[in-house]
């Protein structure tokens, strides 16, 4: 079959950018349907019609005689590097579908090749995602380079929930975690006397950019100002509580959970931990913020948190335990970061350095 970059080839294929008033969002969503099960549109338009950041969709199809059969879409953000120099345009590459009869055929390197074609010449500075391992090879094929794996730390409070319940095991495993949880409850630090915990439905934007602007890291990261969190935190498939922690009246730190309505496993998920850069001082504040947490969602199955730079004693100390060492490794298939930079900007001299980013959920498409 001949193969170009993009356009339309002989056997009726075409890969081309996303157009909206085309009817593309329609065919985006059946086939996200018939590949990944949900999506709606008012999913689709928070994600990347509304988003703060772009002034077109940022999606690459393929189709065949004028329907949708494959996508490559890209969450937009804008990172930083510290307090200095404007945020960089950066795109988060996600939701790559084929349709199951259209596999085989080269779409996703056409789809692929045109998204990075396509955005060279504007100015999104990088690209960045985090494929698991059934897709990582994909992203290295084209130029994509791995950075680290990204770990996610478990508090598992009913492992029953995933395990075979059969022969007792599924109680067994819940009465284990039970016991050795409330043994390390028993025994965790107490938080200062003087930090306050308090909860809020819906996220106080102003106050999180406030914590997030304290101490911004050098290591690249989100840029964490109040449209970001207005948009990002109205995920529709999402519920959200934020928990800011206070010491003398100040709001010092903050916690976002997230958890989805229509999931069976119940999880709840740290999505957000602020501020990025954890200076000894805040260990304490941070201990009132996640024992809180974690007293809220005691009826959880589990309790997670993902990224880059999060306070892995404290973590340990309340009982998370990470992804990428036993017991877990052995179960998990961790994301691995990638980066695929456009330009040669000066706050991306450590894109690829496994300490050059301090990220969290926020940062990931999916949570």
């Amino acid at each position: 079959m001949p193969v170009s970059t993009h356009g339309q080839d002989t056997s009726g294929y075409e890969v081309r950018p996303f157009d909206l008033e085309a009817g593309d969002r329609a065919g985006f969503l059946d086939l996200y349907g018939e590949v990944f099960g949900g999506g709606s549109r008012a999913w689709f338009d928070w994600k990347y019609v509304s988003d703060p950041y772009t002034a077109h969709v940022p999606i690459v199809v393929a189709t065949h005689r004028g329907t949708v059969v494959g996508a490559k879409a890209a969450m937009p953000f804008e990172l930083s590097a510290g307090g200095a120099g404007e945020p960089l345009p950066a795109l988060q590459p996600c939701d790559t579908m084929v349709h199951p009869d259209h596999r085989r055929q080269g779409l996703y390197s056409r789809m692929t090749e045109l998204m990075v074609e396509r955005y060279a010449d504007r100015e999104t500075a990088l690209l960045f995602n985090f494929p698991n391992s059934a897709t990582l090879a994909g992203s290295l094929k084209h130029g994509w380079k791995t950075v680290r794996r990204v770990p996610t730390h478990y508090r598992i409070q009913r492992a029953g929930a995933f395990l075979d319940a059969g022969r007792g095991l599924g109680r067994l495993a819940d009465a284990a975690a039970s016991v050795t949880l409330r043994a390390r409850d028993a025994f965790a630090s107490a938080p200062p006397d003087d930090v306050t915990v308090d909860s809020h439905g819906a996220p106080p934007v102003g106050v999180l950019a406030s914590i997030a602007a304290r101490a911004p890291p050098a290591r690249l990261h989100a840029h964490r100002d109040e449209r970001f969190y207005a948009w990002r935190l109205h995920n529709p498939t999402r519920e959200y509580t934020t928990y800011v922690a206070r010491r003398g009246g100040r709001p010092r730190a903050a916690a976002v959970v997230g958890t989805d309505p229509e999931e069976p496993t119940r999880a709840a998920e740290v999505v957000e931990l602020s501020p990025l850069t954890v200076a000894d001082r805040e260990t304490g504040v941070l201990r009132g913020l996640l024992r809180a947490v974690v007293r809220d969602h005691a009826d959880a199955d589990v309790v997670a948190i993902s990224g880059l730079g999060l306070p892995g004693g404290l973590l340990r100390e309340l009982g998370f335990l990470s992804d990428l060492f036993p017991p877990l490794s052995a179960v998990s298939d961790p994301s691995t970061l990638v980066a695929y930079p456009l330009t040669d900007h000066p706050a991306l001299g450590a894109v690829h350095d496994r300490d050059g980013w301090a990220l969290r959920g926020l940062e990931q498409d999916t949570r």
